[in-house]
C-alpha cells in the first residue's frame, strides 16, 4: 500500500524514483482529476481522511517480528532471505509515516501493541488495553471473541503453508490463553542473541540483530503514543 518510490528510498537509498511517482489508485465514482495524494500510499487522500473509515494500527517488537519472519521464511521461501525483503515487510516505518500524516490532518489514529492484545490473567479473559481499544473504535467489548474451535487437520492442509506456520498457536488453541515468557518490551538483544544463533547459526543470529536494531526507533516511537488502558 506503500507507495513504490518511498519504499525504494528507504531500502534501496535510490532517489531516481521519477519513474514510480504516478502509482496511485483512485476511489471509485470519484473524478481522479479532483483528487489529491499527499499521502504515504497509493490511496487518494479522501479515502484516507474519510469519516466512513476507521484506522488503527497494530505494532509488534521487532525482535519477535524478524526472528518469526527469518522462522517462517526458511521453511516457506528460502530464496526471499535477502535484507532487503525482511526490512520491508518488517519495517514499522511505514505505519509510522501513515500515522504522522493521518495526525497533521487532525486525526490520531489508535495504535495497539501486540502483547497488549494478550493476557497475563488466570483465567484468560481480554486486556483492558484491548477493552479501550473496542472502545475507541465503536466496537462492544464486551463481545470479543475468547473461545473458538480448534482447527483440523483438513482446514490447515487447505492453508497456505506461510499462514498455518505464522498462525500456528491460534489453529492450535480453544481460546484466550494466557501469555507465558517476556513481553517484547523486556526483551533484549543480548538475551535473544544466543537463542538466534542457536536456532539460525551465527549468521542468521547477525543478520536479525541488523534487522531488529534498524527497526527499533519507529518502533519505539509508535509504542509511546500506543492505547494503554
Amino acid at each position: 500500500m506503500i507507495k513504490p518510490s518511498i519504499v525504494s528510498q528507504y531500502i534501496y537509498k535510490d532517489n531516481d524514483v521519477d519513474h514510480l511517482s504516478n502509482w496511485n489508485v483512485h476511489s471509485p465514482g470519484e473524478n481522479k482529476n479532483h483528487e489529491t495524494n499527499t499521502n504515504p500510499t497509493v490511496l487518494p487522500d479522501n479515502f484516507l481522511l474519510s469519516e466512513r473509515n476507521r484506522i488503527y494500527f497494530t505494532i509488534r517488537h521487532p525482535s519477535k517480528i524478524v526472528s518469526s519472519m527469518h522462522r517462517i521464511a526458511k521453511v516457506t521461501m528460502p530464496d526471499s532471505m535477502t535484507r532487503q525483503y525482511f526490512i520491508h515487510c518488517s519495517t514499522s516505518h511505514w505505519t509510522r509515516l501513515l500515522y504522522d500524516w493521518l495526525l497533521s490532518h487532525g486525526i490520531e489514529a489508535p495504535i495497539i501493541d501486540a502483547d497488549d492484545l494478550l493476557t497475563r490473567t488466570s483465567p484468560p479473559k481480554p486486556s483492558p488495553n484491548l477493552r479501550k481499544l473496542c472502545t475507541m473504535i465503536g466496537l462492544d467489548p464486551d463481545a470479543i471473541l475468547t473461545s473458538w474451535p480448534k482447527a483440523t487437520d483438513q482446514e490447515k492442509a487447505a492453508m497456505n503453508p506461510l499462514l498455518v506456520l505464522s498462525m500456528m498457536d491460534i489453529l492450535d488453541s480453544e481460546g484466550l490463553i494466557e501469555k507465558r515468557g517476556k513481553m517484547g518490551r523486556d526483551m533484549t538483544i543480548e538475551e535473544e542473541r544466543p537463542k538466534w544463533v542457536k536456532e539460525f547459526g551465527e549468521d542468521g543470529a547477525k543478520f536479525v540483530q541488523e534487522i531488529v536494531e534498524m527497526n527499533m526507533e519507529d518502533y519505539n516511537y509508535l509504542w509511546q503514543r500506543r492505547v494503554v488502558a
